[in-house]
């Protein structure tokens, strides 16, 4: 369960985003997390502040999950800041899987080309990274500003503790039902391949000029999971 629950923080886990028109500046989406069933297994609430006129500011995020499985307690916790150009400064983690807690943090740094991750309590790596590296919530900020400029960001590296290599496909148009409307989206098709695992998915987003998440689809052994907005 812990590994099934992490690649669905990683996948529900844009250059110059603070002037595409129509995304707003300060947002909170929550969405409803089904079993294959439709059942609500939890929920997730997603966050996001974007770059104000003021010298130095930035983007920052904050995704959680919490589910609600029998006995077994779940809440996943990230934040992450980046620059103007939607590269990672920090991203955290607070994971609660049962009785298991873990917490740690990734510190990039652009000039070096480095990330370091701590673990609290525990040990500290350090990766080589572009450029521009990007942690998983600052790549889904990217994808609403690169669909907005009528692009779909290329397959890069994506850093949620481990490295991910991530790469995504138009799929097409779609129709996405919230709250009983039919609501335009377009259809991204995702594959993540990690150290040793790989998924795919399947997100949806709408075609106006917000871009917003509306829902997301993530098959696992136990079934298909979904994500789905909450209006």
């Amino acid at each position: 369960m812990k590994a099934k629950a992490s690649r669905l923080g990683l996948v529900v886990a844009l250059s110059l985003a603070g002037q595409v028109h129509g995304l707003p500046q300060n947002e909170v989406l929550r969405y409803s997390l089904n079993w294959p069933s439709g059942l609500s297994l939890g929920e997730v609430t997603w966050s996001t502040a974007r770059p104000g006129d003021a010298p130095g500011s930035g983007w920052s995020s904050e995704f959680v999950l919490e589910a609600a499985v029998p006995a077994f307690p779940i809440r996943d916790v990230f934040r992450s800041t980046a620059d103007r150009d939607l590269c990672s400064v920090k991203a955290e983690k607070e994971v609660r899987h049962g009785q298991k807690r873990t917490q740690e943090a990734t510190s990039f740094d652009r000039a070096k080309r480095t990330a370091v991750r701590q673990t609290k309590g525990g040990g500290k790596t350090e990766v080589r990274t572009s450029g521009c590296p990007r942690d998983a919530l600052t790549f889904l900020n990217l994808i609403r500003t690169e669909l907005a400029h009528g692009r779909v960001p290329p397959p890069q590296t994506v850093y949620f503790g481990a490295p991910y290599e991530l790469t995504l496909q138009y799929g097409g148009a779609a129709a996405v039902s919230i709250a009983g409307r039919n609501v335009p989206a377009d259809r991204l098709l995702g594959s993540i391949k990690g150290p040793a695992s790989q998924t795919r998915f399947e997100l949806f987003l709408s075609s106006d000029a917000a871009r917003t998440p509306l829902s997301a689809r993530v098959p696992l052994p136990i079934g298909t999971l979904t994500l789905e907005l909450v209006p």
